[in-house]
């Protein structure tokens, strides 16, 4: 398989880079923050989700692997907290086994993000 790099890829508050992340059989747009390294998705049940956040459902993973270690996120939109998390995740033609990321439980003061 031949894979071009990305190259002179920038972001900028006016300009969206569209990307997917698939975790097993779940597809996720990713948001992309450039004040931030952290890979997170929202867990089905999550206090203080909108419903339109997209949400990652564990049980369509039997290789998934949640953690007990609690985490805590400050942005300044909002606070996530939640546990550390491990599966398999490809975004294009790259996959990471195991990745760890975080599964949040609760979002707090969070803004709408826009739904693109």
């Amino acid at each position: 398989m031949s894979v071009k790099p990305y190259e002179n890829v920038s972001v900028s508050p006016s300009h969206s880079l569209s990307f997917y992340i698939t975790l097993r059989a779940q597809k996720f747009d990713l948001v992309l923050d450039t004040g931030s390294s952290d890979l997170w998705f929202a867990t089905t049940g999550c206090a203080g989700c909108s419903r339109n956040t997209p949400v990652l459902d564990p049980t369509k993973s039997s290789s998934m692997q949640l953690g007990t270690q609690r985490i805590a996120l400050n942005y300044g939109s909002g606070t996530a907290s939640g546990v550390l998390a491990r599966d398999t995740i490809t975004m294009g033609p790259f996959t990471v086994n195991p990745q760890a990321f975080g599964v949040y439980l609760s979002l707090l003061s969070f803004l709408p993000l826009p739904l693109v």
